[in-house]
């Protein structure tokens, strides 16, 4: 389920199949978000998402690193788009996903940054590519899991 928020995608882990979209070609979105770079944390994984539709793109890139959670702008990287912070963060708790920044490109391509800390009740999605020892980490604040959306990018647009 996607449920946009102020234009920033927020993704009900519980209820969304994250299993990666097979393609011949890597989509915008994901040659961007295969770009992404967080200082100081590693991704561990790089997915399209599955509800790709028509001429627009989405991706997800998922990064784990240590707490505290870092200032979004000084640490995360998303070529072709500036981001810019969101003040206060759009907190959905039930779910466990702060957004803290975001940007937009003229072609309507954006991004957002989500620090994500999920509730003991869900479990890992496959395509977070996490250890159980990892989303522990997470869970009890000793580790940050920072997940950066790539959306409304256009098959036809260069990214």
């Amino acid at each position: 389920m996607l449920v946009l928020i102020g234009g920033a995608p927020w993704f009900i882990a519980s209820r969304c199949d994250f299993s990666p979209v097979p393609s011949a070609a890597q989509t915008p979105a994901r040659r961007i978000a295969e770009s992404v770079t967080v200082t100081g944390f590693v991704r561990t994984a790089v997915i399209d998402m599955p509800y790709n539709y028509d001429d627009v793109t989405f991706a997800e890139a998922y990064f784990i690193g240590p707490a505290p959670a870092p200032d979004p702008l000084a640490v995360v990287t998303v070529p072709t788009i500036d981001l810019a912070a969101i003040t206060p963060p759009i907190v959905a708790p039930a779910i466990g996903n702060a957004v803290v920044a975001r940007g937009k490109r003229p072609d309507q391509c954006a991004a957002s940054v989500s620090y994500l800390n999920p509730p003991v009740s869900d479990p890992a999605e496959p395509g977070w590519n996490l250890t159980p020892e990892q989303l522990d980490r997470i869970r009890t604040g000793a580790e940050t899991f920072v997940v950066v959306h790539v959306y409304n990018c256009l098959q036809s647009s260069r990214s």
